[in-house]
């Protein structure tokens, strides 16, 4: 919980930081939407990244009175990814990694294998095929460092 509040406060601070060029992007798009009046948001995204985009696009009418036919979304997948991505033959990218002290205490292979154990576990066999496994160690997340060869290769 406490990587998730530090990771949390280091978004919000990366997002003040760039808080000028999140309002000048926001005004070109006002700007555009409001001089073209065929103008459309168009919500791209994939998984997570994507339900977040429809939930956030269906809201644009009853709160904005914004028209359905300005707004369209491109997901990953097509519809049928919104609710069944797995099952809708898209390919399957298994993240797995650990945290700085597991691997400080050099558990983290034992760690790793247990996050892909319980992956596969959700994975039905037919879909193995379809599965990129992608080391990405929790500690390197916002912290400046990075993986070097040697571990990724463990």
């Amino acid at each position: 919980l406490f990587l998730m509040i530090k990771e949390q406060k280091n978004a919000a601070l990366q997002v003040k930081r760039s808080i000028k060029s999140i309002e000048h992007a926001i005004e070109a798009i006002y700007k555009h939407l409001t001089l073209n009046s065929k103008g459309r948001l168009i919500y791209v995204g994939a998984g997570t990244s994507a339900r977040i985009g429809v939930q956030d696009g269906v809201e644009l009418f009853p709160t904005f009175n914004w028209p359905k036919e300005r707004l369209d979304f491109i997901i990953a997948g097509g519809v049928d990814a919104l609710l069944n991505a797995i099952e809708n033959d898209l390919n399957i990218l298994l993240c797995f990694g650990e945290p700085f002290e597991i691997r400080e205490k050099k558990k983290h292979l034992e760690y790793i294998s247990n996050q892909i154990q319980l992956a596969l576990r959700k994975i039905k066999k037919e879909k193995i095929h379809k599965l990129t496994l992608a080391y990405e160690p929790i500690w390197a997340i916002g912290s400046g460092l990075t993986a070097t060869k040697d571990q990724i290769e463990e």
